[in-house]
């Protein structure tokens, strides 16, 4: 019998040797067998370079610790011997690591003796993959409702024009507008007062789309504000949200979700026929988020519940793989955005290591993350953010767009 695996967690809270009732150690070591371990996984990755065992009781047994990742199984041994904390207790054995691992586990093993160690905790320490301390290129205000007010909304969605780089911002009740690069206001468009705008996408033809789910349903109009059409219907309430505009055809695609039915409809941006249905497992409210499509006109959706970006045929509704699963599984995604080479840009409103962006590769592997997420309002410096909501790359990943409540944020990707 063993105590249990909380003792070991958090950190160190032993303040004498030999303490045992608050740490981890063997309760019968005369009915246990010859060896016995204590795994500790922890939330996610690290390119590890030591691991720091508290010992608070019998320091100087024998123990062997490996680590690994649990995601691949691949594990290394990176000690085996006598865990000697130079005659302190409590006291702490340190395991320098040289190579480059990327672990999330430790197993530590234990010869079993009379007088079993006692560990207070075990410190994992190494370099998040990927994090990069990018600094803010520019961050300014935007209107926004107060979070205080009962009614209150968050701004929408946001979307890069292809063609001049400028920004189009969906912003709630607070209306639409656009931006240069630089972060100066170009346009104000004209919209009505009870609308609230979700969403907004825009193509290479000068054509943008926004939804608003007051009047539940999509307005396609010039970049230069002249209104082209006003369609869709039947979508649940608070709905239509997410809008993408395909590059094969033009059509515009919107996420409609209701307790019983998830699916995207898509209409003509032109014209404002109706074209077909893709229904998706069921997921209920915000089971899915965000719409975007990839240089080879797939379309893709971050699966809420189950984690991952489905990959979408559009033309016949089949999911055609998951990617990212590993690494999203775990977080909850805000809104997602594809430049022109297939890289992904995954706006979180959670995530384990608080990261506020993960960046995959085509084929769903991370390769990058950036920008810290804060949950309880003690920190809303540049490159922190409270529930962002949207997210937009150029199409050679050299700026990337954040919205948040009060604020929209811009960095310069290239830079990496």
């Amino acid at each position: 019998m063993y105590s249990e695996t909380d003792m070991v967690l958090g950190s160190p809270d032993v303040d004498m040797c030999g303490d045992a009732f608050a740490a981890w150690t063997n309760l019968n070591p005369e009915t246990s067998p010859s060896e016995y371990f204590l795994q500790l996984t922890y939330p996610y990755r690290v390119s590890m370079t030591e691991v720091n065992v508290v010992i608070s009781g019998n320091p100087g047994g024998r123990m062997r610790v490996e680590v690994l990742d649990s995601s691949s199984g691949l594990g290394r041994e990176i000690f085996n011997g006598n865990a000697d904390t130079d005659g302190a207790c409590p006291g702490i054995f340190t395991i320098p690591v040289s190579e480059n691992l990327s672990v999330d586990t430790v197993i530590l093993t234990f010869s079993n003796t009379d007088q079993p160690m006692q560990i207070d905790a075990v410190e994992l320490v190494g370099n998040l993959t990927g994090f990069v301390d990018l600094p803010v290129f520019w961050r300014i205000p935007i209107p926004a409702d107060s979070l205080s007010d009962a009614d209150s909304q968050f701004p929408g969605g946001i979307a890069v024009d292809p063609l001049e780089n400028s920004l189009f911002l969906a912003n709630g009740r607070n209306g639409l507008y656009r931006y240069d690069v630089e972060g100066n206001l170009l346009k104000t468009y004209s919209v009505p007062s009870e609308s609230n705008l979700r969403d907004v996408a825009a193509d290479r033809f000068g054509m943008i789309v926004v939804t608003d789910n007051v009047y539940q349903w999509y307005i396609s109009m010039l970049f230069d504000g002249t209104q082209v059409v006003a369609g869709g219907e039947d979508f649940a309430w608070n709905y239509p949200k997410a809008v993408a505009i395909s590059p094969y055809d033009g059509n515009v695609y919107l996420l409609d979700e209701s307790e019983e039915t998830s699916r995207i409809r898509v209409y003509t941006s032109d014209t404002g026929d109706w074209v077909r249905d893709i229904y998706l497992e069921p997921r209920g409210i915000d089971g899915y988020k965000g719409l975007a499509f990839d240089p080879d006109a797939y379309l893709y959706i971050s699966d809420q519940i189950e984690g991952g970006l489905l990959r979408i045929e559009p033309m016949t509704g089949a999911i055609l793989d998951t990617i990212g699963y590993l690494e999203l599984a775990p977080s909850s995604v805000s809104d997602l955005a594809i430049d022109d080479h297939g890289n992904f840009y995954v706006l979180m409103s959670t995530s384990p290591d608080d990261s506020a962006v993960y960046v995959l590769n085509p084929q769903g592997t991370l390769i990058g993350r950036f920008g810290h997420l804060n949950y309880d309002g003690s920190d809303w410096s540049e490159g922190t953010f409270q529930l962002p909501v949207g997210i937009a790359v150029t199409g050679d990943g050299r700026f990337v767009f954040i919205c948040e409540n009060g604020f929209l944020t811009a960095y310069r990707w290239e830079e990496q």
